[in-house]
C-alpha cells in the first residue's frame, strides 16, 4: 500500500505525540515520586533529621567544652579555655590593651533576630590585681570569630568588671550601664549576668542576680532600645566573656550558661521533641523541619525509635514516654563479632569491642600448666618469706590462723631439770603441801620472765598474741611453758 507525503506526515505526528504524551507523563511521575520522598509530606516517610529533646530553657553545666566553640581573641595570646567539675575556666595573656577571650555556641549562630530570646551566664570569680577584669556573657550577629571588639556598639554583653577600685556589673550595647556590686563573685556568692532581647522594638535589657542581694531577685541594670548600627539580617552566636585591661596574665571563672530561644528559629535541618508544655506545639510529638517551610509533625506511636543527636542514644515511645531503648547485648541490636564461640572480648585500640582470640577454657588450661610448673619446696625463699622469730623454735598460730614464732623450742622439753621441777610442783600442789589457792593468772604477748613468776609454783598464762593459755613454772634462771586443755 502506498501513503501519499500528507498521509505519512500525519502519521509522523500521531508517532510524536504519543511519544511527548508518554515522556511527559515519565518525567511527571518522576517529579511527584522525588517529591513524595523528598518534602517529608508522606505519613509513613521515616525522619531524616535526628531529633533532640527540648524544653523551654537550655543550659551547658560546663562538665567540659564540647559545647563551645573558640577560644577566640582580640589582643590576647596563650589562651585557655578548659572546664571540669561544673566550671569554665577562660581567659590568656594580654598583647595589647584592652584585651577579650570570648567562645561560641558549638552548632552556630542560634537566636534568630527577629524572636525573644535571652542568654545568661554564672560567674563564680572576679578577683583581679591591677587594672580590670571582666567576666560574663557576650552575643554578636554571625558566628563568633577573632578580633571583635566588645567596647564598640553592633553586640551586646553583660558582665562582671572589677579593679582594685571598684567592682560593677556592666550592661553594654550601643550605651553601656552599670551597678556597683559590693563584693568581688565567688562560688558561695555569685554573679549571674543576663542578656534578654524583644524582637519587636529590638530591645536589649541587661540584669544581674546573686544570692546576697534582694534573695537573689533580677535586678534591671541597662536598658537599650532599637540600638543603632546593628546587622538584623544573621542569627546571633552567643557564649562566655573574659576581658583584662593592663599587661597580665589572667583568667576568669564560670559555673552554668543558659538561653532560651523561640523552637521556630531553628536551623533548617532541625527535628525536636518537646518534653514540656511550649504554647504552639504537642508535648512528646516529633516535629521535623520542611524545606518549604514549617515543621511536619509526627504523632508517637507505641515501639517507634529515633536517635537523639544530644546524647548519642537512642530512644523508644513506650505509649507514654520517651525512654532510653536498652536491650540485651545479644539481641538483635548487635552484629555478631568475628571469632570463636566463648571468646573473650577486648577492646581494640579504637575501643571497639573485638574478639581476644581466647577463652575461658584457655584461661583455666595456663592457669593448670602455671600451677602444676610451679611446684616447689617449702622453703624456697624465691617463693616464700620467712616468719620472724628465732632459729629451732616451734611455730603456732597466732589470731589471724597464721604462723607465728611460739617461743619455745625442742630444748625447752628435754630439760630434765625442768621436768622433774614440773612434777615436784604438781606433787606438791595435789598433796596440799602448796597452798589450794588460785594459781597466778598472766595475760601478756611475751613468755612470763623468772622474775615475774619465780616462787609462784604455777602459773597459768595467756598469751595475748594467740589466744591460748599456757601452763608456766620457772626453774634456775628459765622459764618454761606447755599449752593447757
Amino acid at each position: 500500500m502506498d501513503f501519499t507525503r500528507g498521509q505519512i506526515d500525519f502519521i509522523h505526528d500521531l508517532v510524536k505525540k504519543a511519544r511527548g504524551e508518554v515522556l511527559s507523563r515519565v518525567v511527571l511521575l518522576e517529579k511527584e515520586t522525588v517529591a513524595h520522598e523528598t518534602t517529608w509530606e508522606h505519613p509513613d516517610s521515616l525522619p531524616i533529621a535526628p531529633p533532640v529533646f527540648i524544653d523551654d530553657e537550655y543550659e551547658d553545666d560546663f562538665d567540659d567544652i564540647s559545647g563551645l566553640t573558640g577560644p577566640y581573641n582580640r589582643y590576647a595570646d596563650n589562651l585557655v579555655m578548659s572546664a571540669a567539675d561544673g566550671y569554665l575556666t577562660l581567659g590568656g595573656n594580654l598583647t595589647s590593651s584592652p584585651g577579650h577571650v570570648y567562645a561560641g555556641r558549638a552548632g552556630g549562630p542560634l537566636l534568630p533576630p527577629d524572636k525573644d530570646w535571652r542568654v545568661e551566664i554564672v560567674v563564680t570569680e572576679g578577683s583581679v590585681s591591677g587594672t580590670w577584669k571582666r567576666s560574663g556573657i557576650g552575643a554578636a550577629p554571625g558566628a563568633m570569630a577573632d578580633n571583635i571588639n566588645w567596647d564598640t556598639t553592633g553586640k551586646a554583653w553583660c558582665g562582671t568588671q572589677v579593679s582594685t577600685s571598684y567592682k560593677r556589673v556592666y550592661g553594654s550595647g550601643s550605651t553601656y550601664a552599670y551597678a556597683t556590686l559590693s563584693s568581688d563573685p565567688s562560688v558561695a556568692d555569685p554573679v549571674t549576668c543576663r542578656i534578654a532581647h524583644e524582637a519587636a522594638t529590638h530591645t536589649f535589657r541587661f540584669y544581674y542576680r546573686r544570692p546576697s542581694v534582694d534573695d537573689n531577685n533580677w535586678q534591671l541594670v541597662h536598658t537599650d532600645v532599637n540600638p543603632a548600627g546593628y546587622d538584623w539580617t544573621q542569627n546571633w552566636d552567643f557564649g562566655p566573656l573574659s576581658g583584662k585591661s593592663g599587661t597580665l596574665t589572667w583568667t576568669s571563672e564560670f559555673s552554668r550558661m543558659e538561653w532560651s530561644y523561640p523552637v521556630d528559629g531553628a536551623p533548617g535541618d532541625y527535628a525536636f521533641i518537646p518534653l514540656t508544655a511550649i504554647p504552639g506545639w504537642t508535648l512528646n510529638h516529633l516535629y521535623i523541619r520542611k524545606p518549604s517551610g514549617g515543621y511536619h509533625e509526627v504523632v508517637p506511636e507505641e515501639g517507634m525509635v529515633v536517635f537523639c543527636r544530644d546524647d548519642s542514644l537512642l530512644y523508644r515511645w513506650d505509649g507514654t514516654a520517651w525512654v532510653v531503648y536498652d536491650h540485651a547485648m545479644d539481641g538483635l541490636m548487635h552484629q555478631a563479632l568475628a571469632g570463636a564461640e566463648n571468646d573473650l572480648v577486648e577492646l581494640d585500640a579504637a575501643g571497639k569491642v573485638q574478639s581476644s582470640g581466647t577463652s575461658v577454657q584457655d584461661l583455666k588450661d595456663y592457669t593448670d600448666a602455671a600451677i602444676a610448673a610451679d611446684v616447689h619446696d617449702l622453703d624456697d625463699p624465691a617463693r616464700h618469706g620467712g616468719v620472724a622469730g628465732t632459729t629451732d623454735n616451734f611455730l603456732s598460730l597466732n589470731a589471724d590462723g597464721l604462723p607465728k614464732d611460739s617461743g619455745s623450742r625442742a630444748a625447752d622439753f628435754e630439760d630434765a631439770g625442768a621436768a622433774a621441777a614440773l612434777q615436784a610442783l604438781i606433787h606438791a600442789w595435789l598433796s596440799g603441801l602448796l597452798p589450794r589457792r588460785p594459781p597466778l593468772r598472766l595475760e601478756q604477748a611475751a613468755k612470763p620472765t623468772v622474775a615475774q613468776i619465780a616462787g609462784q609454783g604455777l602459773v597459768i598464762w595467756k598469751d595475748t598474741g594467740d589466744n591460748r593459755e599456757y601452763l608456766c613454772w620457772s626453774n634456775g634462771t628459765d622459764t618454761f611453758a606447755v599449752e593447757g586443755t
